[in-house]
């Protein structure tokens, strides 16, 4: 059945600074939905994505682009542009309360090609606390690196720590 997930693993972490899901993409998939959820900390910091090669480095070059649309829920919607940035920014986490969190869905596509860049789409929603409430994105972004990709790193700004976080990988066919 065309556009049906299958899944491939999930990854959690408590008190940790940052957590990789290794051995997520392969040959039998060029597109991938990850669903990331249950985020906390104590920090008040970005949400951050970088990819892993397939000897198991974390892709730190300045090598990433992005466009990101924030839809703040206290204000009028803003833009951020980036290129040839070290990260990919999923979000902001708040953790003024603890119904504070972060949701991300991500579509990447051809992570494990090595004749083509990688590419991402996010929705996100995030908490921005009780002053400004809830926020949404909707970003797209490219690794411009033809090398295959067999991960993710995700962390927070400043190496701060993150009390839990779920990740859900699934091959889409």
């Amino acid at each position: 059945m065309a556009g049906s997930l299958e899944f491939i693993k999930s990854g959690s972490a408590t008190s940790v600074t940052s957590l990789s899901i290794t051995d997520c993409f392969s040959a039998d998939y060029d597109v991938y939905k990850i669903i990331i959820k249950d985020l906390h900390s104590a920090n008040q910091v970005n949400f951050n994505m970088r990819f892993i090669d397939s000897s198991g480095s974390i892709i730190t070059a300045t090598n990433y682009d992005i466009a990101q649309l924030i839809m703040y829920s206290h204000a009028s919607f803003g833009e951020k542009r980036q290129v040839n940035v070290s990260e990919i920014e999923l979000g902001y986490y708040d953790c003024d309360t603890s119904a504070s969190g972060i949701g991300v869905v991500l579509y990447i596509f051809n992570p494990f090609s090595s004749s083509s860049y990688s590419f991402i789409t996010e929705q996100g929603s995030y908490f921005e606390g009780i002053a400004n409430g809830m926020d949404g994105s909707k970003s797209i972004a490219a690794l411009k690196q033809t090398a295959s990709m067999t991960g993710l790193n995700f962390f927070l700004d400043s190496s701060a720590s993150i009390s839990s976080l779920k990740v859900d990988c699934y091959g889409v066919k």
